[in-house]
């Protein structure tokens, strides 16, 4: 077994019970904090940036143009961030009745920027993480004036926040990260090695968070304990209260599912690690205040996974239900679903979601120079996506669709399936679908949902299980000349024989 084969199964295990092992982790890092005592300072950076950089490998440029064109949803994010944290918190204060210093606590925590931890979640959910990393930058760089005066206008509180140290935490912790993993997804993202390589990245992503938690867990010692009821009902509320409003925001932005669950735990999970030092810094007699940024700091990342498994505990609830629906709710949100086929199981996206396409490439680790066939409901579906079939083309179609010929037409390849419910899946998401093999480049297509699964379903964002498929061999490919003859590209399921001639 070779520890490719060790790591890949691990990362899937890891990525499905993130909120078990962080909390596992807390654990641990309560009764022995020495365990986790050197997460401080450079390492605690070391280990945000390793999170960023494993975040960045997911991201093509296909994400950073669609997040580019669509300004006003980051501008939308950030407001939600700054109003509803801030706002919330000051209502459970003022409601309840805190005690000043708890009080004070839980609206410096709402007055925070977004936390790194969110992009974790946003990648654990199948959220919109170039959206997420966004909006996480964008916060951070808002917080020098927004935290101050939302500090003093909500709390009555003056808080100053280094501008010049938070751009250069943003630096260090985000935008070189990202930068530096979306470079190399780029330069080596279509290879089949760097592919498998990035299945491994969930598992990682959840073990760094776990050191974080651990980390804060361990510096927070006894006070945890000394929080009392009303501490940690304040701090679970006002998060609660955050995934709520902020997902409400986003349904009613009509924002897709992926950014509706990236909105909500981006508006959720504050920066607590920075109010706990704003806290330590200008509320030293206060120590309440402290205490509860230092908690807010904990339960957001734990919250955070739970929340994520939420998320994925729903889509997998309906992926029983109905897989077939599961997949076309995911395709039609601009995710990636590995299908199955009348010949091999393949990994489709919709031809009009560039980011998804791009995803294909990437997962796959296929050349940018290899274009992906398409998938109809049927042929008025290929016509009606703008290519005529007539002549040859049409003949063959007739003769081999629904089948195992691919017609390449116009620099397009085209086929329809001949399995029914794949048939009904296309249709639901608009009569075409960009799919190709469902393994990494240069590897045995997959027969079976198993082998899929195991080649790129860990980074697919669901997988459809119908047994084997039944033909177990890939398509025949024939591009239609102009004269009306025929050139083989690939051998395959269908034997034209002499009508290649």
């Amino acid at each position: 077994m070779t520890a490719m084969n060790f790591l890949k199964p691990l990362s899937a295990l890891l990525a499905r019970k993130t909120s078990l092992f962080v909390s596992l982790t807390a654990v641990v890092a309560f009764f022995a904090p020495e365990l986790f005592a050197w997460v401080r300072g450079c390492a605690q950076i070391a280990v945000l940036g390793a999170i960023m950089l494993a975040m960045g490998m997911t991201l093509s440029g296909a994400d950073f143009r669609i997040l580019a064109s669509r300004p006003l949803d980051m501008a939308l994010g950030a407001a939600a961030q700054y109003t509803l944290m801030p706002a919330i918190a000051w209502l459970l204060a003022e409601s309840v009745d805190l005690p000043r210093e708890i009080a004070a606590g839980l609206i410096l925590v709402g007055c925070c920027p977004g936390g790194v931890s969110s992009n974790i979640m946003s990648f654990l959910c199948k959220g919109d993480v170039a959206f997420s990393v966004g909006m996480t930058t964008l916060t951070t760089l808002l917080a020098p004036v927004m935290t101050p005066l939302l500090m003093l206008h909500l709390a009555g509180e003056q808080v100053d926040v280094d501008a010049a140290g938070m751009i250069r935490s943003t630096l260090l912790v985000t935008v070189i990260p990202v930068a530096l993993g979306f470079a190399l997804n780029t330069v080596f993202g279509r290879r089949a090695k760097f592919a498998e390589f990035k299945l491994i990245l969930p598992g990682v992503a959840v073990v760094a968070l776990a050191c974080i938690v651990g980390g804060v867990v361990s510096a927070a010692g006894d006070g945890i304990l000394r929080s009392g009821a009303a501490v940690f009902a304040a701090v679970l509320l006002h998060n609660a209260f955050g995934y709520i409003f902020g997902y409400a925001v986003a349904f009613s932005a009509r924002f897709p599912e992926s950014k509706r669950r990236t909105l909500s735990i981006e508006v959720g999970m504050q920066n607590a690690g920075l109010a706990t030092v704003l806290a330590a810094r200008h509320f030293p007699a206060m120590p309440d205040t402290q205490l509860v940024s230092a908690l807010s700091c904990i339960w957001h990342s734990v919250s955070g996974a739970l929340l994520a498994g939420v998320f994925n505990r729903m889509d997998s609830l309906l992926a029983a239900k109905d897989p077939y629906a599961a997949a076309a709710r995911t395709l039609n949100r601009g995710g990636v679903a590995v299908i199955p086929t009348d010949t091999v199981y393949g990994i489709a996206a919709r031809p009009d979601r560039p980011a998804a396409v791009s995803r294909l490439y990437s997962i796959k680790g296929r050349d940018a120079g290899k274009p992906i066939a398409l998938l109809a409901s049927d042929v008025a579906a290929v016509e009606k996506f703008g290519f005529k079939l007539e002549g040859r083309a049409r003949e063959l179609a007739e003769k081999h669709w629904p089948g195992a010929l691919t017609l390449v037409v116009g620099g397009e390849g085209f086929r329809v399936p001949d399995h029914e419910k794949t048939r009904r899946l296309i249709a639901e998401c608009g009569g075409v679908l960009r799919v190709t093999s469902a393994n990494l480049s240069g590897r045995q297509p997959a027969a079976d949902a198993k082998r899929a699964f195991a080649e790129v379903g860990l980074t697919a964002d669901c997988t459809i299980d119908d047994g084997v498929s039944p033909g177990g061999v890939p398509s025949t490919v024939v591009r239609v000349l102009a004269d009306g003859s025929l050139e083989v590209l690939r051998r395959g399921a269908v034997d034209i024989g002499a009508s290649a001639s």
